[in-house]
């Protein structure tokens, strides 16, 4: 019933944001669980695991700065592209 509950809140707050940061938020979803499963659960690390939230995070980091370029180019700044 949670999960429903949840699922229901976060598809209506995808109204009210952006697409490219309900995108974000999407990929950042898996985040949540992952340490609730490591705290909670007691769910064990491996290099895998590691490696795939390095991703994850990595890739979001690449999405914000690159909005961050969009925003700053829209204002007439001088842009630095990430490339």
């Amino acid at each position: 019933m949670a999960a429903r509950v949840g699922q229901l809140f976060m598809t209506q707050s995808y109204k009210y944001l952006p697409v490219r940061t309900g995108s974000i938020l999407g990929m950042l979803e898996p985040m949540p669980n992952f340490i609730v499963g490591v705290m909670i659960f007691g769910k064990v690390l491996s290099g895998r695991t590691v490696f795939g939230t390095a991703l994850i995070i990595d890739s979001c980091v690449v999405v914000l700065f690159q909005r961050a370029g969009d925003i700053i180019n829209k204002t007439g700044t001088k842009r630095i592209a990430i490339e």
